[in-house]
């Protein structure tokens, strides 16, 4: 059985594991588009559907007893969510918010469990998902624990390029449209404080912002920066 694993994949801030084979599931489910802030699942609630996200990003949360709100990741499109849950039998541990306008495809839970026990292709790659799943929440632990605030910042735009940086004569072009508030919500700080750092780091001439996307103008300078005691 082949595993569709990437050491990469867990190294963005948000979690990416795009997998077009997922459409082998999905093929004949039909979409719905899911409008900015709107929840899909609630805390607690029983989770009856596994969800593919087409387009947009999903946030993952815990609510306390009190209210309080803490983002634990974000989920990029390309990935599926609800299947732990469902598999477990069990009510979700997390609200699940969309980040962005969303498009997104749904299977009853039962129907499809059935397809990937018949596939050992879709077995292998929903394994895959999950053990990505494990190995991106170790790494977003080791980074809110170990790192400050300044640090953490630089290293999840560090991080973005993996994914969505683009080599141009400007630096190296993050084509992905996030704002402050998201990368805020993600470390556990507030727009404001994000907002601070990014204007030093564009300050020191690591980073720009063009047309509304982040370029990192120095990739020595920035690696450095985080690597200083």
């Amino acid at each position: 059985m082949k595993m569709y694993f990437d050491k990469n994949e867990y190294n963005s801030p948000w979690f990416f594991k795009n997998s077009q084979k997922w459409d082998k599931i999905f093929y004949d489910r039909e979409f719905k588009v899911v409008k900015k802030d709107a929840i899909i699942i609630h805390q607690g609630s029983i989770v009856n559907d596994i969800y593919f996200v087409k387009e947009g990003r999903i946030r993952f949360s815990i609510l306390s007893e009190d209210g309080e709100e803490k983002t634990i990741f974000i989920m990029d499109k390309g990935n599926i969510f609800g299947d732990v849950a469902a598999a477990n039998s069990s009510l979700s541990s997390m609200k699940v918010t969309a980040v962005t306008d969303c498009v997104l495809y749904m299977i009853e839970s039962q129907q499809f469990f059935e397809r990937i026990y018949k596939d050992n292709e879709l077995l292998s790659i929903w394994i895959s998902n999950m053990t990505s799943t494990v190995e991106y929440l170790i790494n977003h632990i080791k980074d809110i624990t170990f790192l400050d605030t300044f640090k953490l910042v630089a290293e999840y735009l560090l991080k973005l390029r993996i994914h969505y940086g683009i080599q141009t004569p400007r630096g190296i072009k993050l084509d992905i449209h996030f704002t402050h508030q998201e990368m805020a919500d993600l470390i556990g700080s507030s727009r404001v404080t994000v907002s601070k750092i990014m204007t030093f780091l564009k300050k020191e001439n690591m980073i720009d912002r063009i047309d509304g996307y982040f370029y990192i103008t120095d990739l020595k300078k920035l690696e450095k920066f985080i690597d200083s005691d």
